[in-house]
């Protein structure tokens, strides 16, 4: 439960806060019952607020002013002035040439190391998870040799099909007594090109499928092990930050300055009324010490 000038603190009573000890002193106040300190307080919180129409006409008064010339210093900043630079010019002809620059080189660097990593530590990698899992290796190995032989036959036809084909081509023309005809053997020819044709697509559709499943038992586990990551350099970014932070913080005069002032001469009086009673205290306690040395000394020289 809150007593005392804290109660009164937080129920508005700010007369009652500075009479129940919230703000202590050494010394008593005047008949209105406040200490020291807490005088002085009010005294200076009504200064503030007789000054405060004061501070609102000069506001009114010169606010056009000063955002005038927050405008115009903000502007300096970004495009330059009698010759310097700004942010923006900075930024685009200095500082991101360096960046790109730093992070192009860096990049570079990576990967030249990378490639001569994958040279000397690849092959040893990909041995090693071949040998995890031997009859999924041999499985792996057996499906690549058959894609790749198929694969490699092109548009050739097997005897089977390539007979299939001939067959069903003739029979379809000798039915119809055109067996030996030119428009017969031009249809077989057009056949046996178009049933070419479609074993490739099949051929490059099995060896592409065999492929993505090599990617994915050996390419992919041997590069994840390497652990090929580029780390460019991003630091240069924080001097945008830096720039945008100055730019945005271009006031003349900052906000509620007068407040600011206020406290701080309220601060150093308040300092200075303690050091005062500690100082007090002090030669108070030095001079009864001094009286009880002299007086003990007159009580032993009897």
């Amino acid at each position: 439960m809150l007593t005392g000038g804290v109660s009164d603190l937080f129920s508005g009573n700010m007369q009652g806060a500075l009479t129940g000890g919230l703000f202590p002193s050494s010394s008593p106040g005047p008949s209105d019952g406040l200490s020291a300190t807490a005088r002085t307080y009010l005294d200076q919180l009504q200064a503030y607020g007789l000054g405060m129409p004061d501070i609102l006409s000069l506001q009114n008064q010169y606010q056009g002013q000063f955002t005038e010339a927050n405008l115009q210093n903000l502007t300096d900043e970004l495009m330059g002035v009698n010759g310097q630079p700004g942010y923006l010019s900075t930024y685009a002809n200095e500082v991101v040439p360096t960046i790109t620059g730093a992070q192009t080189a860096a990049n570079t660097a990576t990967r030249t190391a990378n490639v001569a990593d994958m040279n000397n530590l690849g092959p040893a990698a990909a041995a090693t998870v071949r040998s995890i899992n031997p009859g999924q290796t041999a499985l792996m190995d057996s499906l690549t040799q058959t894609a790749t032989d198929q694969l490699n036959l092109g548009t050739q036809l097997d005897p089977d099909t390539a007979s299939n084909i001939t067959s069903s081509v003739r029979n379809n023309w000798a039915s119809r007594g055109l067996g030996t005809s030119a428009p017969a053997s031009l249809d077989e020819a057009m056949q046996l090109y178009a049933g070419g044709q479609n074993l490739l697509q099949q051929r490059e559709s099995s060896a592409g499928a065999v492929a993505g499943m090599n990617n994915s038992f050996y390419t992919n586990p041997v590069l994840s092990m390497m652990d090929f990551t580029s780390n460019a350099p991003a630091g240069g970014q924080t001097l945008t930050a830096t720039g945008a932070n100055q730019a945005g913080n271009s006031a003349v005069i900052p906000q509620n300055s007068a407040y600011d002032m206020f406290n701080t001469a309220f601060n150093a009086s308040t300092a200075g009324q303690i050091a005062g009673n500690n100082n007090r205290a002090a030669l108070e306690a030095a001079g009864i010490q001094a009286g009880g040395s002299i007086i003990g000394g007159a009580a032993s020289s009897f």
